[in-house]
Order: C-alpha cells, then structure tokens, then sequence
C-alpha cells in the first residue's frame, strides 16, 4: 500500500489542469427536411426547396497537462511518461512525418519503401518511448497509432512479395517488429479503457472487433452505440469472456457442481444491441425540444442555413 500511495503521489505532482480535445469519428449527410425547426419545414415543404441535414459526429476527450520536471524529479518524470516533453516529443513526431513526405517523391519504389520502412520504426519507437505521455497527455493519438499500425502491418505483408531481396526484407522486419510491439499495447489500452475505445471510428472498432480476444471486447457494451457488423463481430469473445467470469464467480462462492455452474454461467452474458447511428440518434433525438433521450451524454451545436436555393442543416454532435 506504501507504493502505491508513493507512484500516486508522484503522479499528482506533474499532472495539472484538464485540457479538452476532439477528434472527428465521421461525417455524412441525410436528405430531407427530418430535423429542420417546424417554421422551416413549413417553407420547405410549401415551396418545395431541397433540404439536407449534415453531420458530423465527434469525441471528446480530457487530457491532462503535464509539468515540466526540474532537476531533481526529471528521473521521475521519464519513469512515468517518457524521455520527451510535449514539445519536444512533438518536434521529433513532426520531424518524423516530414520525412514521409520527402519519401514521396523518390522515383524508385523499393528504396521508398525501404525508406518508409526506416521511419516507421523510428516514428513508432517513439510512440513506444513516451506511451505514457500519450495516455495522459494526447489520448487522440491512441485511434491514430492504432490505424497507422494496421496500415503498415498490411502493408508490409504486401509489399515483401513485391521486393524479395534481402536488405528490403530486413529493414521491412525490423520496421514491423516496432509497429506490432506498439500495436499491442496500444490495443491493451484500449480493452481496459472505454475512454479510448470511443476514439474509434467505426472501421476501426470494426477491425478491433473482429480481432480482438475475449478480454477485449468485455467493455463493448458500455460505448454509446454499436454498429450492428461490429456487434455480430463481437459477440461470440463477449460472450465467451462474461460466461468464464460468471463461472468462475459461481464455482468459487457456491457449493454447485461444475456442469451447473456452467448452464447457469452460460445464461448470464447480456446481448450486444447493434444499432445503426442514424437509428440510435433518432431514436433518442427530440426535435421539439431540442434534447437527447439518453443515459449518455451528449452536447451538439446545430444551424441552420439557406444557400444558392436549398436548405442545410448543419448538426455537430460531441460525444463525452
């Protein structure tokens, strides 16, 4: 108990205020005057005009701002968060991704992927360096560093058929084995924590379902909604996960055979509602009174504009 009152008490020394950030899930658009004020829809519907409702659906995050370590609790603060600042963690991110873009222009293809390769590893070894600045600090990094890896994951597997010989193949695997060493503890982090699985855009909580073990998907449920592929695609490890944990509850604190304690466990798990977006906005959207119906909480910013002979509506939905 006396260590752990110890790491608290380092961690509250260079955490400080609380700062918001978002990052945009998706956008798209609905046809139609469904979420107009009744004073418009009325003239819309009168004069026939064309309506459009845009969307644009956002998370939001709480980061906390970190304090600069003197002299003295600079060992701490590397334990904890990384050799870097945020500064200067961001300075060498930036300098990493000029680099992609000079790649781009390379004429030769092997010596771009090559290339590319050499900054993966380095871009990653970073992430891996400061994980810790990036939880507490730049939580909308995690979905990122989660995307990207699978992109070069996929990317690689291509492209080693492509270019065979073995310097290519040797930077190529030393650049994956960076990659997929992040990959996984960024998708640890995301299994423990709902905060950061509501950073997912919806292929890629998709691609975490459909990947994921059971543990992994044991806090699915908890999201606002789930779109229906990504609840078909969890189901079985949900289920699978929440059916061990019940029985293994009933075998310690019963005195139940091991067959029962099995039927009854199997009973226990909850079902994963899949639910469209658009569905569970309307559902739980009251256009009257401009209010969410909903255990969730939710903040949106809406307006409404009339332009070149048409109607927008445009919606800003932050979820928190």
């Amino acid at each position: 108990m006396t260590g752990y009152i110890e790491l608290i008490t380092k961690i509250m020394a260079f955490e400080g205020n609380k700062i918001s950030s978002r990052t945009e899930l998706f956008k798209f658009s609905v046809e139609g005057d469904e979420f107009f004020r009744e004073s418009t829809m009325a003239i819309i519907e009168e004069e026939g005009i064309l309506a459009t409702t845009n969307f644009r659906v956002i998370a939001e995050v709480l980061n906390t701002e970190l304090i600069e370590p003197d002299a003295q609790t600079k060992e701490q603060f590397y334990a904890l968060y990384g050799p870097y600042s945020v500064k200067a963690f961001t300075e060498r991110i930036n300098a990493t991704y000029a680099g992609f873009r000079e790649a781009t222009v390379m004429t030769n293809s092997r010596r771009q992927f090559v290339r590319r390769m050499c900054l993966f590893k380095r871009l990653y070894d970073l992430f891996d360096g400061s994980m810790g600045l990036i939880v507490v600090r730049m939580k909308t990094l995690i979905p990122n560093i989660y995307a990207k890896a699978v992109h070069v994951i996929g990317d690689v597997n291509q492209n080693l058929n492509v270019y065979s010989d073995s310097k290519t193949e040797k930077y190529a695997l030393i650049a994956l084995e960076s990659v997929r060493r992040v990959y996984q503890k960024v998708v640890e982090i995301m299994a423990a924590d709902v905060e950061f699985l509501r950073l997912l855009t919806p292929d890629l909580m998709l691609k975490f379902a459909q990947d994921a073990s059971p543990y992994m998907v044991a806090k699915i449920r908890r999201l606002p909604w789930v779109e229906p592929e990504t609840a078909l695609a969890a189901t079985p490890n949900h289920y699978a996960y929440w059916t061990e944990f019940w029985n293994a509850i009933f075998a310690r604190s019963f005195s139940l055979s091991t067959e029962l304690c099995r039927v009854i466990a199997e009973y226990m798990p909850m079902d994963i509602q899949g639910e469209m977006f658009m569905d569970f906005f309307r559902n739980r959207y009251r256009r009257r009174t401009g209010y969410f119906i909903s255990k969730y909480v939710f903040k949106y910013e809406k307006e409404e504009i009339s332009r070149n002979g048409q109607y927008f509506c445009d919606f800003k939905i932050v979820i928190y």
